[in-house]
């Protein structure tokens, strides 16, 4: 007889062409089990650039690309002495394997493309991120209900932002806020983000696209991710209010939001978070 097994995370994933012409977000996540009987999971969100068809074309690539290096790349790691070390820097060079595989495809097609890519891998309390471009992953503890961006942007105003020669609002509404520093695809090399960590049961992980959070103020999206949690514990019901909301608000980009977390008991870490907002808001 077939054991059963626990579904070990919980998801939610939501995506809106905007006011494109097509949709070049990708996203996708995969929930599996290690040799050793151990939950892991793997979600990826990639924004695709390059006119016409070649952005979507982009971000696909990329997206099958990843299954690939899952299916073939990671049954040997879990045999190393530390496993989830060495899964963090198999991912790291992926980001370049994934590099040499565009950049083959633009030659073979003639045609420039490229897309950015945030990878976040989950297993045992331990998280590992990789990451190129604009698109972000955030950490949200329902502890303490603060949502943390871990990634950095690879784009011209978030280095403005960190010289201190932009403010964030003036960052979020700049020209050249669109334009990336690195991406998958481009010429030359590339410094793929790499950060590792730890999470607890009650934390969940956000993975956007640009098109998703710029639409939003960093206090709005802190804001509107609060509310969204405090009226349903569905992850796939908050994506697709927050989707909803970013559109309401004006957003022209695609918008894409992949949730994840450790699944627990209905009700109990977010009925404390619930009782929290209440208490700051005032009640009700």
């Amino acid at each position: 007889m077939k054991r059963a097994h626990r579904v070990p995370y919980v998801y939610g994933l939501a995506t809106h062409i905007g006011k494109k012409q097509q949709n070049e977000d990708r996203a996708w996540l995969r929930l599996g089990i290690a040799p050793s009987g151990q939950p892991y999971g793997a979600a990826i969100v990639a924004d695709g650039m390059g006119g016409l068809q070649e952005g979507a074309i982009a971000s696909e690539l990329v997206v099958q690309d990843f299954k690939r290096w899952l299916d073939h790349e990671l049954d040997p790691m879990w045999r190393e002495h530390n496993p989830f070390g060495r899964i963090g820097t198999g991912l790291y060079n992926f980001c370049f394997e994934a590099q040499r595989m565009l950049q083959l495809e633009q030659q073979k097609r003639g045609h420039h493309m490229g897309t950015t890519m945030s990878i976040v891998f989950l297993c045992d309390g331990d998280y590992a991120i990789v990451h190129i471009g604009d698109s972000r992953v955030y950490q949200m503890s329902l502890d303490t209900v603060l949502l943390a961006q871990l990634t950095e942007d690879h784009a011209w105003v978030a280095a403005q932002l960190r010289d201190g020669l932009l403010s964030r609002e003036e960052a979020r509404t700049h020209p050249k806020r669109n334009v990336l520093l690195q991406c998958i695809g481009m010429e030359g090399t590339i410094q793929p983000f790499l950060r590792t960590g730890k999470y607890g049961a009650n934390d969940l992980f956000l993975l956007s696209t640009d098109g998703f959070h710029h639409a939003f103020a960093e206090e709005e999206l802190q804001g509107h991710t609060e509310l969204a949690c405090r009226t349903s514990n569905k992850y796939q019901a908050i994506s697709e209010k927050l989707i909803h909301k970013a559109y309401q608000a004006g957003a022209a980009d695609n918008l894409t939001l992949l949730m994840i977390g450790p699944s627990r008991k209905t009700g109990s870490a977010f009925e404390k978070m619930l009782l929290r907002i209440r208490m700051k808001r005032g009640g009700c």
